[in-house]
């Protein structure tokens, strides 16, 4: 019998040594950047243990000393927006300097998620990529996290920032474009968008450590992924526990050898190791960490297709991720603005897209969320609805509203409570404004029912502008109601 023992090397830190380390600034710095305005702006990056440093920007100079890693960071204070072009210069005491240039001071925002918030302006149809690919913005600037995937945190990856010009629009996420675009335009000022997305991306490789253990409820998740973490403390007590055990197998063995009637026990298992991938993990550790703790105002987020099963459970995971994500970039209040999925016709139970629906309207309970409602915007033949466009327009509008204070606030309707009366149920809406239909026509997709659950389709009356009455024919004592309870409504 032939044993085989496979050892994993852990990955190492994305530092260079400090026996050969030169002074490098983050590659989240570089040439046409944008800096978050009226905020403090944590400037790092590496160099030899020990040197000192010193980082210029405008009028402000701060000074550090690399520790014992190699590692240094300053915060310089807030800013006011300004477009005209500003350099950041970093100096160490051994002589070396790096400077970058053409830096803009205004809004920076990061937008993630799975492919509807990774498309393309290039993939997208005409009238979405027309404005794109019609000039150069010089206020607009793009930053595209590379796909990349780590067990554990890296301090760098490549990445540079660019104008927005048609050759570099082309490859940048069109809803994080149009959003960054109406944003600059509203509020006149420079906006930096940066994009960390995947395609077929689900919410857990997003998360990290930390947005995990502030949540009980993923505590068995949690465990999961540590025991099967090349590097954690966990995998390692495996990995040693294995090595002992195979050990003892192998003298058993050889003495079966000499004493075949010497019954052997089932040979060991190895530890299993948690694969690396956009359904699994490592997402966080390598498109994420690598920018933390750049300033930023605050999230995007268009994701949940592939978690449509979760139902309740995407709540915890959202939340930890939010929680996570804000304490890294030590932004906790950050606006988090999310998107609602589409109507589609997935293979799996007619309820499971409906219920998620529901959940991620709970994730409203999060401070600091809004979120987009898309199912006029959804083709259920297409997860990839067209008009992505009016998806960055409503998270813009969200923006202006919440965050910086233009107009007032602008969301879809949020459900307050019911009442029933005679033969019809009232449902009343939060009155931040008055109830229409989008297109002016008969409101669709309600239904109510009896205490048999049988629901039948309802017509729908707006009543003084934040209710709804429901009435059915078919039902004489309704108890129940629903709105858009189908994958293609």
């Amino acid at each position: 019998m032939k044993v085989t023992v496979l050892f994993l090397a852990s990955v190492g830190s994305a530092f260079l040594s400090t026996a050969t380390a030169q002074l490098h600034l983050n590659s989240v710095f570089s040439d046409h950047m944008v800096l978050q305005r009226e905020l403090p702006l944590p400037i790092w990056g590496t160099a030899k243990s020990g040197d000192k440093i010193s980082v210029t920007l405008g009028t402000q100079t701060l000074t550090t000393t690399a520790d014992t890693q190699g590692r240094w960071e300053v915060t310089l204070h807030g800013l006011e927006a300004n477009k005209s072009p500003q350099s950041l210069q970093v100096e160490s005491s051994t002589g070396e300097s790096q400077t970058i240039r053409d830096i803009l001071i205004g809004e920076v925002w990061l937008a993630s998620g799975q492919s509807n918030m990774d498309w393309k302006v290039s993939a997208s149809h005409s009238a979405d990529k027309a404005l794109p690919q019609s000039g150069s913005y010089p206020n607009i600037r793009l930053l595209k996290i590379p796909r990349k995937t780590s067990y554990h945190p890296l301090e760098s990856t490549r990445c540079q920032w660019h104008i927005a010009e048609p050759e570099h629009s082309a490859r940048f996420s069109v809803v994080a474009w149009h959003f960054a675009h109406q944003i600059s335009q509203k509020l006149d000022i420079p906006v930096g968008i940066i994009q960390a997305s995947w395609g077929g991306s689900r919410i857990e490789p997003w998360i990290n450590t930390e947005g995990f253990q502030k949540n009980p409820s993923l505590r068995e998740l949690h465990q999961f992924r540590k025991d099967r973490t090349p590097g954690t403390p966990e995998y390692k007590k495996a990995g040693e526990a294995y090595l002992d055990q195979l050990t003892n197998y192998t003298e058993l063995y050889k003495k079966h050898l000499s004493s075949p009637e010497l019954e052997l026990p089932t040979p060991p298992l190895a530890p299993k190791t948690l694969e690396l991938g956009n359904q699994t993990f490592g997402l966080y550790p390598a498109m994420i960490h690598p920018i933390v703790p750049f300033s930023v105002r605050g999230f995007l987020w268009y994701q949940g297709e592939s978690n449509i099963h979760d139902g309740n459970l995407y709540y915890e995971k959202k939340r930890s991720l939010i929680q996570g994500w804000r304490s890294a970039f030590q932004r906790p209040n950050a606006p988090f603005y999310f998107v609602q999925i589409a109507p589609f016709r997935y293979n799996t139970s007619p309820t499971h897209l409906p219920e998620f629906w529901v959940t991620q309207q709970k994730c409203l309970r999060i401070p600091h969320t809004e979120m987009v409602v898309t199912n006029d915007l959804g083709d259920p033949k297409n997860i990839h609805p067209k008009n992505k466009s009016e998806v960055s327009r409503r998270l813009a509008m969200l923006a202006l509203s919440k965050t910086y204070a233009l107009g007032p606030m602008v969301r879809s309707p949020l459900y307050q409570n019911f009442q029933i009366q005679d033969n019809a149920i009232l449902v009343h809406f939060q009155k931040d404004q008055a109830l229409q239909s989008r297109d002016n026509k008969a409101l669709t997709h309600f239904e109510i029912a009896a205490e048999d659950g049988t629901f039948y389709p309802a017509e729908a009356e707006i009543l003084d502008n934040h209710s709804v009455k429901l009435t059915s024919p078919s039902i004489t004592k309704p108890q129940q109601a629903r709105f858009a309870w189908k994958q293609t409504a």
